[in-house]
């Protein structure tokens, strides 16, 4: 599916999609939302304002979801075998949502049974952990400009702990594979990293600090590393400009879109495609759509094959919601 005649269209039910109209959801920015805008604007277009997600369910989002229900069982109830058997049931029942076993081992080593060795292990690994544990699973939207309602951003932490004196932030990531140098060196500048602690800040002013908890996943093994971060603070000012930065190019590039649909014209110098983050990853699913289409409104009115319509929600899995000003 290469070319503008390979492309097919289903059927698509009109409660699923009628065409492009504004939703508010267009103007709720989290994390995740910026750095897809930062790799590619063209594929933002696609995922968050058509809102078209592939057919396929990734098993990586869901099996890191599942994990997190496990990881904040464990900080509330402590690391007993008691606690590891009900932090796997809630991986399990999160997991199951999406997955049935029958599916285990096409995506193995990130499968069930190797949660449940994996949760054991950890516990062994740092049963001598002595976390206060402060918030988990809390978010809401921050503020960054009080003259702006859409200068805002969405946070979603993990856990907020009280480690060795300092408030910390505890951000669970899962990996598929070993642990290289790369992986590690990345949280020193994501972007994402900046978000938990300009948010952490808001609520504790000494939070300067995240552990990235890595768990690794593989097939003959389970690995562990939890890397540090510290921000300073020119490191958060510069994380400040940039979320306005990116926020501001979002919204002219919607007020370009919205005046090409008002007058049924071409939007092809908003949300502009970046060719050199095509192949990052897995590939971008929206490739083909890149390759077809040069303006898409041309098309827009007709949902591809091979996607449904899925609108984010970030605070979606918030299980304690708190809203931050500067």
């Amino acid at each position: 599916m290469s070319f503008l005649h390979d492309l097919t269209f289903g059927e698509q039910p009109q409660d699923q999609w009628q065409g492009l109209e504004e939703r508010s959801d267009w103007y709720d920015f989290d994390s995740s939302k910026l750095q897809c805008y930062m790799q590619c604007p063209r594929r933002y277009f696609y995922e968050y304002i058509c809102g078209w997600k592939p057919d396929t369910q990734s098993n990586h989002l869901v099996f890191g979801q599942a994990w997190h229900e496990a990881m904040e069982h464990l900080l509330l109830h402590g690391y007993s075998d008691d606690a590891i058997i009900e932090a796997y049931d809630k991986f399990l029942t999160c997991y199951r949502e999406h997955f049935p076993e029958s599916t285990d081992e096409s995506f193995a080593p990130k499968t069930p049974a190797n949660a449940l060795k994996a949760l054991a292990q950890y516990c062994e690994r740092y049963k001598d952990d002595s976390f206060e544990v402060l918030h988990t699973e809390l978010g809401g939207r921050l503020s960054l400009n009080f003259e702006s309602p859409h200068l805002a951003i969405i946070y979603k932490i993990d856990a907020l702990v009280r480690h060795e004196g300092q408030v910390v932030v505890l951000e669970h990531k899962t990996k598929g594979g070993s642990f290289s140098q790369w992986w590690a060196d990345q949280w020193k500048t994501s972007f994402q990293i900046g978000t938990y602690i300009f948010a952490a800040k808001c609520l504790y002013e000494d939070a300067n600090n995240v552990i990235v908890n890595g768990t690794g996943f593989l097939k003959t093994r389970i690995d562990f590393m939890r890397i540090p971060v510290t921000k300073t603070e020119p490191q958060i000012n510069m994380w400040y400009k940039l979320a306005i930065f990116y926020i501001r190019q979002i919204l002219w590039d919607i007020d370009i879109l919205q005046e090409a649909l008002r007058k049924g014209g071409d939007m092809s110098a908003a949300f502009i495609p970046n060719p050199t983050a095509c192949t990052n990853f897995f590939g971008c699913p929206y490739v083909d759509l890149c390759l077809s289409w040069e303006n898409p409104l041309d098309h827009i009115h007709r949902l591809p094959s091979g996607f449904h319509v899925e609108i984010w929600n970030p605070l979606e899995r918030v299980k304690h919601k708190q809203d931050l000003n500067l």
